[in-house]
């Protein structure tokens, strides 16, 4: 169906679209205030009213916002760009109607006291302390505030810490009350309800708001830039010099934006419609052949958002280590001028518009997707393009693309930044390497109201708050079941379980290889530990196979817009795909070649290994993974796989030989044991025949990874702390060893978990250190329940003088949990969480592959989305204080890493 628009008396602007694939409604309400609408001295106070939306009014009180979409599986978030604030629930359709109810009485009614104005103070300047530490973030700051002289978009959304400190309530209230009023406002509506039901809800609500006089902005218009813009930013705080180049371009409203888009998709790769992972798309493109395959850039990026007024068109890179500041920056030019001189040939731009394309289907995966994307397009004038950008995309020449390199990409037009790591800086270590860190793009600042691990199955990617009750579910619209899931056992052992979902034209589909996990990293090299042998084989699978080199398979596809990205966890190495239904069996030949046939050329292996130690010296500069693998490393003893960092160590990196890396991919990667998902718009029996055909023949053998045993029980706590120089924020990480998914006692911990550090903001942690106290920006915990065990954790990121009463406020609860327990109330409400958090996770095709595959893995069969509802719901208060007392018996091991001179004493 298309979309409807309407408008109410009010000045209330409405987009609805029906769609009835899942038994969601994504709402969401945009307000036209943000950093565009600040001014030097109140800058980041768009972001502040955000934060202090989440706070109540007279109708609801403190901390009732988050208890009642808590109830009724709502995942809700808000965040602040330069164009607009958006506020989003995405929720069952039984209980679609209190998020209008809700979002109606905050748009005029929310309170703001001095009391939570002064403790949300801390909690800003702590995510303020997050960006400052990071030093791609600190960069794009100091090039954006040069690149704009005049206009809005030249101050940080999250604002500078000067004004940060002296904004005032009498402010805040001032610029809610100037912007929060319906004619300043856009609802959206995504979902299963019927359009004319819908405009009755919102009439209901809305309609009886009164319009407001909108502050009139002053008038920003930025000067031409005649002559080109430098600034070097030299501290402590990272480990390879970064590059940005921020070139002027225009609005989203003119005709050379979608040009634009061409054209950073022609550099490095078509990019994702507002949140989403881009899949690996890109290797093909000129940036990426020239800089990472090059090997002078770890990682190197462009990228252009649409905005209402002229924005910037981003240039972005990082070095490989020896690789200098005014070399990267020269390679970057080169390939921008060569683009400046020469059309892009006609497979190139092929190549680009349907990556392009491809990403424009898979943002509308869900309802939340959908209802971002029609937001941005009617927040930023452009709301033709939510019907009409495929076409657009289509009918750019190449003959465009170089005529708008020419036009805005000319260094007279541009702001080059440089940071450069100050010498002899502390870290992490390489001992310790995490994952590498991306360079950021800030558009835009959310609040963390109520993370949570959005599945049963190891680490989870962090997701908002979701829940739900029976009343507003029920098992019949759980979409995983043994009626809708087609499961075939090869005779190699391999499984494969696939499922329709009609609501994309794309597929995605997954291989989940145990065995290949980052745990035989234990077990890699003749009984030494090999950290970082299951990452480095995961990642040369798609470096060169039997058909295809490792360029020709980038080319590949990226002609098709379909992404192949291997990963590794503790658990398992997996690849991930996503292509457009059509293009899905000629992906899965990629994906067979990679898994079956990978050749580890040498010069591939040579390229991966200084990306991969480049990764590692920028990851162990981040408080966050530092904290995190140093909490491993104590909470497990040395010789249990999971103390193993994932990511590697870069002694490790730099001795492994193509023979072992071989030898590794023969042992580890085997038929038995891997487990093929598949969902999308295409029959699940044809879909498992396209699997079979494939992989049937793929010869069974290998080496099944053995059970690790339990680990000990921590008998005294074990603490450290790591200084890591130029950071303003420390992390502070929590835990211990937890049950394996199997115990009996994980429904019971998992509900526990969730009251503990999960459910509305954050749990009883968010609560304590976030909301009473005011001692951080986000502070959550977590349960990670593997096949072979797992971790308890709890993590906050504060400032450094708030270590120590962080780490008290979170052993308070966790204290308070074990020896008290949860109230009967919180018990009933973490079980209409569990049930009703299914809708809103099986909503889109990654849940559904994600969930299918943790079925199989766990063994949990295919009706236990079924049944989650009867066994969540035995459990009781006595039972989850009964299994924190049995596994939380004490001692802890606890990581810090931060600035110089924080203690726990």
């Amino acid at each position: 169906m298309k979309p409807i628009r309407h408008q109410l008396d009010n000045g209330l602007s409405i987009v609805l679209l029906e769609d009835h694939s899942a038994p969601v409604v994504s709402f969401w309400v945009w307000y036209k205030v943000g950093g565009r609408s600040e001014r030097p001295g109140l800058t980041g106070i768009s972001h502040w009213v955000e934060h202090m939306m989440f706070k109540g009014t007279p109708k609801i009180g403190p901390g009732v916002l988050d208890k009642l979409f808590a109830r009724r599986g709502a995942s809700w978030n808000g965040f602040t760009a330069n164009d607009y604030t958006a506020y989003l629930e995405t929720l069952p359709l039984a209980a679609w109607e209190m998020a209008p109810e809700i979002e109606a009485d905050r748009m005029m009614n929310t309170e703001i006291h001095e009391d939570d104005v002064e403790s949300e103070r801390t909690v800003i300047l702590s995510e303020r302390g997050i960006a400052e530490n990071d030093p791609g973030a600190r960069l794009y700051e100091e090039v954006t505030a040069i690149a704009f002289k005049n206009h809005p978009y030249g101050l940080p959304v999250i604002g500078w810490r000067e004004d940060l400190e002296r904004i005032t309530r009498d402010d805040l209230v001032a610029h809610y009350r100037g912007f929060y009023r319906p004619n300043n406002a856009l609802v959206v509506v995504v979902g299963a309800v019927p359009q004319a039901e819908a405009m009755d809800v919102l009439r209901r609500h809305f309609g009886a708001l009164e319009r407001g006089n909108i502050p009139g902005l002053p008038f920003a218009k930025e000067p031409p830039q005649d002559s080109e813009r430098r600034v070097v930013v030299e501290r402590p705080g990272g480990a390879v010099p970064l590059v940005q180049m921020a070139y002027h371009v225009v609005e989203a409203q003119h005709d050379d934006m979608v040009p634009l888009l061409v054209l950073d998709a022609v550099l490095s790769g078509g990019k994702p419609i507002g949140w989403g992972d881009r899949g690996g798309m890109g290797k093909s493109s000129r940036l990426y052949r020239a800089l990472v395959r090059g090997r002078l850039a770890a990682s190197a990026q462009t990228s252009v958002f649409p905005s209402i007024d002229p924005g910037l068109f981003w240039v972005t890179a990082s070095a490989q280590p020896g690789v200098t500041a005014e070399r990267l920056e020269g390679a970057l030019d080169a390939e921008i001028a060569r683009l400046q001189s020469d059309v892009a040939g006609a497979e190139e731009l092929a190549r680009a518009q349907k990556q392009l394309r491809a990403q424009l289907a898979y943002a509308t995966d869900g309802a939340a997707g959908r209802a971002m994307w029609l937001g941005i397009a009617e927040m930023t004038d452009i709301p033709a393009w939510f019907d009409t950008l495929d076409d657009r995309i289509a009918a750019v020449r190449a003959d465009d693309v170089r005529r708008v390199a020419q036009t805005y990409l000319r260094k007279s037009n541009r702001t080059v930044g440089w940071y450069l790591p100050a010498a002899n800086g502390k870290g992490g270590g390489p001992a310790d390497a995490p994952t590498t860190t991306a360079q950021r793009r800030q558009f835009y600042h959310a609040a963390p109201h109520g993370e949570m691990d959005p599945a049963p199955f190891g680490p989870a990617p962090r997701r908002r708050s979701a829940a739900g009750t029976g009343a507003h579910g029920g098992n019949a619209a759980v979409p995983i079941r043994p009626d809708t899931v087609v499961r075939r056992v090869l005779d190699n052992g391999a499984v494969v379980l696939a499922m329709r979902d009609a609501l994309t034209p794309a597929v995605a589909f997954r291989a989940l290889l145990p065995d290949a996990s980052a745990s035989a990293d234990m077990f890699a090299g003749d009984g030494v530990a090999a950290p970082g042998a299951a990452r480095f084989v995961a990642q040369m699978l798609t470096r060169g196979t039997a058909t295809h080199s490792a360029e020709q398979l980038a080319e590949t596809l990226d002609g098709l817009g379909a992404s192949l990205v291997a990963r590794t966890s503790r658990e398992a190495a997996e690849i991930s795909g996503k292509s457009l239904v059509e293009d899905f069996e000629a992906t899965l030949d990629l994906a067979h070649g990679i898994l079956c046939a990978p050749t580890f050329p040498d010069e591939e292996i040579e390229r991966l290994r200084g990306e991969m130690i480049a990764g590692l010296r920028m990851a162990s500069k981040d408080t966050r993974r530092v904290a995190d693998w140093t909490l491993s490393r104590l909470a497990y003893p040395a010789t249990h796989p999971f103390s193993l960092p994932v990511e590697g160590r870069e002694e490790t990196i730099a001795g492994l030989a193509r023979d072992g890396l071989l030898a590794f991919w023969r042992r580890r990667y085997r038929p038995g044991g891997t487990i093929f998902t598949v969902v999308g718009d295409l029959d699940p029996n044809a879909a498992a025949d396209a699997v079979e055909r494939r992989f049937a023949t793929w010869p069974a053998g290998g080496e099944a990874l053995s059970d690790p045993g339990d680990p000990p029980v921590l008998t005294a706590r074990r603490t450290e702390i790591v200084p890591i120089d130029g950071k303003v924020q420390a992390d502070v990480a929590l835990g211990l060893p937890a049950l394996r998914r199997a115990h009996p006692d994980y429904h019971a911990m998992w509900l526990g978990n969730l009251i503990l550090g999960q459910l509305g903001l954050m749990g009883r942690i968010g609560d304590n250190v976030r909301e009473k106290k005011g001692l951080a920006y986000y502070a959550t915990s977590g349960l990670v329940a593997s096949r072979w065990g797992g971790l308890w954790y709890a993590i906050s990121g504060v400032a450094s003088g708030n270590v120590k009463a962080a780490h008290e406020a979170i052993v308070e609860e966790f204290v308070r949990m074990r020896d008290e327990g949860p109230s009967e109330e919180e018990v009933r409400d973490a079980i209409d969480n569990r049930i009703g958090w299914l809708q809103v996770a099986l909503s889109g095709l990654g849940g559904k592959v994600a969930l299918l595959a943790a079925l199989e893995y766990h063994g949990l069969g295919l009706d236990y989305y079924q049944r989650l509802a009867a066994l969540v719901g035995a459990v009781t208060r006595d039972a989850v204080m009964a299994a924190f007392r049995r596994w939380f018996p004490g001692p802890y091991a606890i990581a810090v890493a931060g600035p110089e001179g924080m203690s726990l004493d």
